[in-house]
C-alpha cells in the first residue's frame, strides 16, 4: 500500500530519525507514519475504484485522512517542543 519511505518524513525516520530519536518515540511516530500512508493509500485505492463518496468521506473534517494526519502532525509537534527546550 502506502509507501512510507519516499517522503521527506520518511526517509528522516530511516536515515536519521532512529538515531536522533529515543526508540519510543521513534517507534510511536513510525506507527503513526504508516498509518497515514495506509490510509493515504486507500483513499487513492477508492478514487482509483470509483469509490468517490468513501473517498471524500476519508478525506472530510473528522474523517480518517484527517485522523491520521492529526495524530502524526501532534505527536510531531509534541517532539519538537519537548526538544527545544
Amino acid at each position: 500500500m502506502g509507501q512510507c519511505d519516499r517522503c521527506r518524513l520518511g526517509e528522516w525516520l530511516e536515515h536519521e530519525g532512529h538515531k536522533d530519536l529515543p526508540k519510543q518515540d521513534y517507534d510511536e511516530i513510525h506507527a503513526l507514519h504508516a498509518e497515514f500512508h495506509r490510509v493515504a493509500a486507500e483513499v487513492v485505492a477508492k478514487i482509483q475504484h470509483k469509490d468517490i463518496s468513501g473517498a471524500a468521506a476519508d478525506l472530510a473534517p473528522d474523517g480518517a485522512f484527517d485522523n491520521a494526519s492529526m495524530l502524526l502532525s501532534e505527536r510531531l509537534l509534541k517532539i519538537a517542543q519537548h526538544c527545544t527546550h
